[in-house]
């Protein structure tokens, strides 16, 4: 499978990047929810490393609106897709805005929000069709709705605040 990210419509951060990676959804009793849990390995690795990886970056967007990407991933999916009834694989899409200006690097990079990375969102495209979960999707273009991320209350300055239409998601 071919995964190209191509833009972000509606974002107006700086400075974007796009975390890809394969998931499968799971129900979870306690959280009464499907939840994105990651699969083994599956991404194949452009940089040196690992020949598979888990997750994937693409290129920084710098000071764009509307950013776009000419990145492109492949992915190595099982022989049978949706082998159990209920497995249900996909890609997950993280959108985090860094700030590649600041003169200390982090030692890990994209593993916690802080002055240098902030995640703003996250999106899921299902890979398997919707009238069956062994055959895939067909070629071709897909929006994925960006989730914005939950901004804790204690943390909002009077005059602060996400709108859900300030960044194309729902």
């Amino acid at each position: 499978l071919i995964c190209q990210p191509k833009m972000l419509q509606g974002c107006t951060n700086d400075s974007i990047v796009i975390k890809v990676e394969l998931r499968k959804l799971e129900w979870c009793n306690a959280l009464n929810s499907e939840v994105a849990v990651p699969v083994t390995p599956s991404i194949h690795n452009t940089r040196r490393g690992a020949w598979l990886v888990e997750e994937v970056f693409t290129s920084c967007a710098m000071d764009a609106t509307d950013p776009r990407f000419l990145d492109e991933f492949k992915v190595k999916l099982p022989l049978i897709l949706g082998e159990n009834s209920q497995e249900k694989l996909g890609l997950f899409f993280s959108v985090y805005s860094i700030n590649v200006r600041t003169k200390r690097r982090p030692s890990v990079f994209l593993k916690r929000d802080g002055d240098d990375v902030a995640h703003i969102g996250s999106g899921f495209l299902p890979l398997a069709r919707d009238d069956s979960s062994t055959c895939l999707i067909e070629n071709g273009g897909y929006e994925v709705p960006i989730t914005l991320r939950a901004v804790e209350l204690c943390n909002i300055t009077s005059g602060q605040h996400r709108t859900a239409a300030s960044f194309g998601g729902n």
